[in-house]
């Protein structure tokens, strides 16, 4: 919604003007901390030839050791001097590397390109600054960072060329810092403002509220962008770990469209990252296994082909999706004694016309015997060796399993994830129960109500989260999104996390979205959704167990 003058003054006062912080408040990042600049860094200069010629210990290391030299770079800050300097910073770095002068430049500019490709735009506040610079009023852009004038300048054109002309002060250029309340004072000075007259808006409650409020000036604390506490835990343990950084990023990004909906958060939170995790461990597997065509299967295959067309559109990646309507109920039968078998077969040469090379079905979960019987089935008319990609519910094994002409790459197979991924895949259709002949064209039948009741639970809030966080994820460079393994090492915490502690709107997903598969066990009913309760428990009693055990903490406690 376009924001008018009254709003925008009803919501801060009528001021001579208003000073903005930057970073959280006009530009975000789209990595989980800063440090993920850091982190993206270290994984270009390992896979760029072009930084070959640096020393391996830094090459190895960097992210911490330039979140380090910072740190040491303020500790031993000259008096004279009140905000250090991305030169600073790599002078450091160089001393006790010994760097060239290029290297240095190398890095600089790398660090950069990073932090200009990773900004994003928070469009609440631009459009509340477009609305005061339109109704006359005066808008300053304040900011303590390192980085150069010219930098910050090109990432807020980036965002809305508006900001090429409005007075911008850096704490690096100043060397006067908002921390100190000096940036303040200089700003006053400079801009002929009084006390009165002015008001600061920003995320930081000290640097943006207390010390302004502090020296008389008028204050407002504005934070758009908010960890979880799921995040600020994922942040803390994989701080280095570029996909966890991106994921969080992205997470951070998608909610800034939609505060609302629990089911929203729970999209562009959980199930986002999960599912295009594992988007992209297919899209992996596809280019090393020169598969052209991905077949997702009904339903659990719906959510996971948006995000990865999503990636293929972005990345232009040459290979072609459809949608295969099947079910457990179709597929898991003693076809031999079925009378709709020659549908059946008739549906699968139908969409996947004989011929057809390089192709792979994707399903979200399971043990692989529903592939294995209708792999059966299809060897009546199919001698090609069939591929499957699913995550493997079983005991591991070694290698990939072959039988009945099915490949079955399993992404994760060693974890205790019971159903909820696919929970997480569910579609606003109902299952498929049959197939019928129309016109010569053979279509599924699906039950009804099933959709109905998924969507009246909020299933497009849901999957706007989902797609949201996906859009956001490929703002960020493609060169790494679907050819990485590491990817799985995301997957892996993000579901060993959220089986263990679910927050509030994890947990009212888990225990009240609508569920089928099992209706004999009253999954739907309050006696299901005390079972589901239960269950949630025992795994979080299984983790607690795991920690004592590890801590051998077990004597401590006897």
């Amino acid at each position: 919604m376009i924001k008018e003058g009254k709003d925008v003054l009803n919501k801060y006062g009528d001021y001579q003007a208003y000073s903005f912080n930057i970073f959280d408040t006009i530009l975000t990042r789209i990595t989980g901390s800063p440090e993920g600049i850091f982190t993206i860094m270290q994984q270009r200069i390992q896979n760029d030839v072009s930084f070959a010629s640096l020393p391996q210990s830094l090459s190895c290391d960097f992210a911490r050791i330039r979140r380090n030299y910072e740190d040491y770079s303020r500790k031993h800050l000259p008096e004279n001097r009140g905000e250090i300097t991305l030169e600073d910073i790599y002078i450091e770095i160089a001393q006790n590397y010994a760097l060239t002068e290029a290297q240095i430049e190398t890095l600089k500019t790398l660090e950069l390109e990073i932090e200009y490709n990773y900004s994003i735009a928070l469009t609440d506040t631009i459009e509340e600054i477009k609305v005061l610079v339109s109704i006359g009023k005066k808008v300053l852009l304040i900011s303590d960072i390192y980085l150069p004038y010219s930098a910050v300048k090109k990432m807020l054109n980036k965002a809305d060329m508006m900001f090429a002309r409005l007075p911008t002060y850096l704490s690096s250029e100043c060397q006067k810092t908002k921390s100190e309340g000096t940036l303040f004072t200089f700003v006053q000075g400079k801009e002929h403002l009084t006390l009165s007259s002015w008001i600061h808006i920003g995320d930081n409650k000290f640097s943006d509220y207390k010390i302004p409020k502090s020296l008389g000036l008028q204050a407002f604390h504005k934070q758009l962008v908010k960890e979880t506490f799921f995040e600020k835990y994922l942040d803390k343990e994989l701080k280095y770990n570029v996909n966890a950084q991106v994921f969080l990023g992205s997470s951070k990004v998608a909610r800034l469209y939609d505060k609302q909906s629990f089911m929203y958060r729970v999209g562009c939170n959980y199930a986002g990252p999960i599912l295009t995790a594992f988007a992209c461990w297919i899209l992996e597997q596809c280019k090393l296994r020169c598969i052209d065509t991905i077949y997702f299967i009904a339903r659990d295959g719906y959510i996971v082909k948006r995000i990865v067309d999503i990636i293929i559109r972005h990345c232009q990646i040459p290979i072609r999706t459809d949608y295969i309507y099947g079910s457990r109920k179709t597929w898991l039968v003693n076809w031999r004694q079925n009378d709709d078998a020659d549908l059946l077969k008739k549906y699968l040469l139908q969409e996947i016309p004989k011929g057809s090379k390089n192709f792979a079905f994707v399903d979200s979960f399971g043990s692989g015997y529903t592939l294995d019987n209708i792999t059966e089935l299809m060897q009546d008319f199919w001698q090609l060796p069939i591929t499957a990609f699913y995550i493997y519910r079983g005991t591991r094994k070694k290698g990939t399993e072959t039988k009945n002409l099915v490949t079955k790459i399993d992404c994760m197979h060693f974890l205790d994830i019971w159903d909820n991924i696919e929970l997480f895949c569910k579609a606003p259709e109902g299952q498929c129960l049959a197939y019928k002949e129309i016109n010569n064209k053979v279509v599924p039948v699906c039950e009804e109500s099933e959709g109905k009741l998924i969507q009246e639970f909020g299933f497009d809030d849901y999957l706007n989260g989902i797609v949201n966080f996906a859009l956001s994820f490929i703002l960020t460079e493609p060169d790494w999104k679907y050819n990485k393994s590491s990817i799985q090492d995301i997957l892996f915490w993000y579901i060993k996390r959220i089986n263990e502690f679910p927050d509030n709107d994890l947990l009212q997903f888990l225990l009240y979205f609508p569920r089928f598969e099992e209706r004999k066990k009253l999954k739907y009913t309050d006696l299901g959704r005390m079972e589901r309760e239960i269950e949630l428990k025992l795994k979080k009693f299984k983790y607690l167990e795991k920690v004592i055990e590890k801590k051998k903490l077990f004597n401590l406690l006897k």
